[in-house]
Formats: structure tokens, sequence, C-alpha cells
């Protein structure tokens, strides 16, 4: 693996996973994204107040986006001899596993904002979607990532 400025230089083996994962993160993106276009699509009008669901939702968004930090992190274990593959295996298994605890916050939010009709429901769910976003994995992150791990790992 050679180097350059910002980190390691993968080799294009994994040019595939990094496509693979992107395209997993658009998927698991555009699902809550469809489901509020459809939703905003039958909307009758919103109010201000924050119902059941909706404080269920907005609770579930605020415990989901700290369990989508801490919960990735407990899974796989690499040394800094691990190979490239099984860096770029746990970095996916990571990035699909905190992506999907945010979805499920979305889309329950989506839900609340279908059924009590309330501002609040929209924003909890456009903001846990920026999120998702934000969370997209590109060359450079991973080439971050990578080098992170391989230096928490050799600290002992």
């Amino acid at each position: 693996m050679e180097t350059h400025d910002h980190g390691p230089k993968l080799d294009p083996e994994w040019r595939g996973h990094l496509r693979t994962m992107q395209i997993i993160a658009v998927a698991l993106v555009l699902g809550p994204a469809v489901f509020a276009a459809v939703v905003l699509a039958t909307f009758q009008g919103a109010s201000d107040s924050l119902e059941l669901l909706g404080k269920i939702g907005l609770g579930f968004a605020a415990v989901t986006i700290v369990m989508s930090v801490i919960v990735p992190g407990m899974i796989g274990t690499l040394k800094e001899t691990s190979s490239t593959q099984q860096f770029l295996g746990v970095y996916q298994t990571r990035l699909i596993i905190k992506l999907a605890l945010l979805e499920g916050a979305a889309f329950i939010n989506i839900v609340a904002l279908q059924a009590e009709q309330s501002w609040w429901s929209l924003g909890t769910a456009g903001f846990v979607v920026i999120l998702m976003i934000a969370g997209f994995p590109t060359r450079s992150k991973i080439e971050f990532w990578i080098q992170a791990q391989k230096e928490m790992s050799s600290l002992g």
C-alpha cells in the first residue's frame, strides 16, 4: 500500500468495496427520503404541537443518534497487521449498522409526521437524514479511518 500526503493510498482492489458501500448508503438514505416525499405529497397541513407519537419519535431519535456513534465502534477488532480487505469489511459493517440505526429513527419520525402532522417530526426526520448523508463513505474518509485505526492499534 502506497502513501500520499494524507494517509495510505488504497489499491484498486478496494474500489469495488467503496462502490458497494456508496450504493448501500444511498439506498439507506433514499428509503426515508422517498417515504417522506410520499407523506408530504399527501400532507394536509401541520401543527406546532408535539403529541405522543412525535414525542416518542423525538426521544427515539435522540437515543438512536447516540447509539449510532457508540454501537458501530464495538463491531470488529482490527490489528495494525490486518489486511486492507479486513479493514474495509469492518468499515462496511460499521457503516451499515450506523445507517440502519439512523434510518429507523427517520422512519418513526416520518410515521409520526403522517399520523400527527407536526413540524417537529419533519424536522427531526430531516436532521437524522442529514446525519445519514454526512456519513456517506468517500475515499478520503476511508483512508483517514484506516490510518487512524492502525495508529490506535499500534498504541496498544
